[in-house]
This record gives structure tokens, C-alpha cells and sequence, in this order.
């Protein structure tokens, strides 16, 4: 069972990780093309980039953010199971899968995409935590 925990331990982590690659990724990355032109006859087209916070603003972050909140209190619950075990940990993890899966996938066209790796590590993490056995009446 020390196996398990360890495992799930390791896969909250990397799901954190991961949402915090994704975020930066996603916030900092110059990955908007701009285009700007000049008055027909000018013949001046200027070719920029930008990021996700330049274009949509600083009100962005929070959505960013979102993701990594659900990671790291999975990554909270995980290490919580160490210490006290139980079923709290257990909702933690599975929830913040579940979550983080329905995040994926209303914004699978934007940026729910780049989340998906972390969702599938919350996942697996969900489904390879320890189950408690119960006493025998």
C-alpha cells in the first residue's frame, strides 16, 4: 500500500507541475499573430506577436490559475493520505479529477487543451489511489 501512496503522491505532483508548465505556457508563451496595416496605397503591413495576456488582459490569470488550484489540493489530499489517511484525501483527489476533466473539456477549443495532461495524471492518480480494506464482521 506504501507503493500506492507514493505513486499517487508522485502523479498529483506531476499534475501540478504540469498545470503550472500549461499556465505559463499559455500566459506568457507570444503565441497571438497581430497584424496591423497602414492605409490602402501605403503598402506599410507590420507582423506581430503577443501573448495571452496582452491580447485578453490581466483578467485571464484567474482562469490560468484555476487549473493549479485543482492540483495542488489534490497534491494536498495526496499527502494528507500519508499523514492521516481516509476518506477526505480520497474526495480531494477524485474531485479535483473531475473537476479539472470538466475544465478540459468545456475549453477543449481554447485552452482546455493545454490541461489535458495534467487532467490525465489527476486521473490515473484518482484511479491508483489505495483503497482501505474493511474489517470482516
Amino acid at each position: 500500500m506504501v507503493d500506492r501512496v507514493r505513486l499517487v503522491q508522485r502523479l498529483t505532483m506531476a499534475a501540478t507541475l504540469l498545470a503550472v508548465f500549461a499556465g505559463a505556457w499559455l500566459a506568457f508563451w507570444p503565441g497571438f499573430y497581430q497584424v496591423e496595416t497602414q492605409a490602402p496605397g501605403e503598402g506599410d503591413v507590420t507582423l506581430g506577436t503577443a501573448s495571452l495576456i496582452a491580447v485578453e488582459g490581466w483578467g485571464i490569470l484567474p482562469l490560468l490559475v484555476f487549473p493549479l488550484f485543482l492540483t495542488f489540493l489534490a497534491y494536498l489530499g495526496a499527502h494528507n493520505l500519508e499523514a492521516r489517511g481516509g476518506r477526505p484525501a480520497r474526495v480531494m483527489v477524485y474531485g479535483a479529477a473531475m473537476i479539472l476533466g470538466a475544465f478540459c473539456l468545456l475549453g477543449l477549443a481554447s485552452i482546455g487543451l493545454f490541461y489535458l495532461p495534467s487532467a490525465l495524471a489527476l486521473a490515473i492518480a484518482a484511479f491508483r489511489f489505495p483503497r482501505r480494506d474493511r474489517a470482516a464482521p
